[in-house]
């Protein structure tokens, strides 16, 4: 690998993370292409993980108390000084070639403002795993699939260009909750990311973690996801010079307002205006490509699971969603009915949705495309 010469700084925020700093700074000194500094940035922790970095050989601690982890992490990268800076969360860990992966692929490629790795999640308590098994690499622009949040990131998966991490605003204290998201699109504004597709990055999932807190409030969690893309929107008209991107991202971003209204209508089991919305949905989908549908489809189921206190709440969420689906447009349709089935909903699920009319053509062909399909959920009920 080529890039060993980069200079990298590394930015950690620290908030109560006693059960795993040790262990995250532990994997970022054992990278094979060391970085420069390690900036921990303790954000008002009160469970003496403070005093444990500060016993720990080669790592600058800096307090910046009770302010939110973007602004941890813009006060370390103000305080960095290497031309390359990397984000890490306190309780996420990196395989030893990680750094050195991600640098050389920004020495070969100096227009990318960052390069992102694959990451693998594993439950706390468990062991991490990594993937290698796949070291190739291609661009990536997550404005392809805005608004619909679909892809895998995470601090702990970049690596940036200094600069271009100052001319992006870095991370908004008024996006935390979503400020790693917000990141990824004002990065890829005027050029794709690189994405390394060995998976490097071990994601840590525990009850603690700042998302799981916010996914509690539902409906806090709808309304910071549509303020940040309608912030993500103003930045892309004010400042991408591609206007078939931004004539993309306002037509995208207005099915993101549409979803809301039928996830709203959803949860409140509003068959009228999930209908209405639904049909609005169906009309804006008319010129998307069918990866967008999906994708968009994938993002409403889960959003609309925020609001269901389990994942057996979401059958009867299918029905509605199958119900009101306009049947002008069964495309969008069948892409619904072949992600519900990946979801294994059970043969009650089939049976039901088959009894209300059994009469109708497409429902007989929904049950027995579960079956050819030999899906697992048909015979068992999850």
């Amino acid at each position: 690998m080529n890039g060993r010469g980069a200079e990298i700084d590394v930015v950690i925020p620290l908030y109560n993370g006693k059960p795993w700093i040790a262990e995250t700074v532990t994997s970022v000194q054992r990278q094979s292409l060391a970085p420069k500094r390690i900036i921990v940035v303790d954000d008002g922790s009160a469970d003496g993980s403070p005093e444990m970095v500060e016993r720990m050989q080669g790592v600058t601690f800096l307090r910046n108390c009770a302010k939110g982890p973007a602004s941890a992490r813009g006060f370390g990268f103000a305080r960095s000084t290497a031309p390359f800076i990397a984000f890490l969360d306190q309780d996420d860990l990196w395989h030893p070639t990680h750094l050195e992966r991600l640098a050389a692929l920004l020495a070969v490629s100096p227009s990318a403002p960052a390069a992102a790795a694959g990451l693998q999640s594993f439950q706390d308590g468990s062991l991490p795993s990594f993937d290698l098994h796949d070291a190739g690499h291609c661009l990536f622009d997550p404005w392809d699939i805005y608004p619909t949040h679909d892809f895998a990131y995470t601090p702990g998966t970049l690596l940036v260009r200094r600069e271009a991490c100052a001319a992006s605003n870095g991370w908004l204290k008024e996006h935390d909750g979503m400020s790693d998201y917000s990141f990824f699109m004002r990065l890829a504004l005027n050029h794709p990311l690189l994405y390394s597709k060995a998976k490097t990055v071990a994601y840590r999932r525990h009850l603690y973690s700042a998302t799981c807190s916010l996914r509690k409030s539902a409906s806090q969690y709808l309304s910071l996801s549509l303020k940040v893309d309608d912030d993500l929107l103003k930045c892309c008209l004010a400042r991408c010079p591609d206007a078939k991107k931004k004539e993309t991202a306002q037509r995208r971003n207005s099915l993101a307002h549409i979803m809301s209204c039928s996830i709203i209508s959803l949860s409140n089991n509003d068959r009228a205006g999930l209908r209405d919305s639904l049909k609005i949905l169906a009309a804006g989908l008319s010129c998307e490509s069918d990866a967008f549908r999906k994708s968009l489809l994938y993002y409403l189921l889960y959003m609309q699971s925020n609001f269901s206190p389990s994942g057996d709440a979401m059958v009867p969420y299918y029905s509605l969603l199958l119900e009101a689906w306009p049947g002008t447009d069964r495309r969008t349709r069948s892409i619904l009915q072949n992600i519900i089935m990946e979801d294994r909903p059970g043969k009650s699920f089939y049976l039901s949705h088959l009894a209300r009319k059994p009469w109708q053509a497409t429902r007989l062909l929904f049950l027995l495309k579960a079956v050819l399909c030999r899906f697992p959920g048909f015979a068992v009920r999850r």
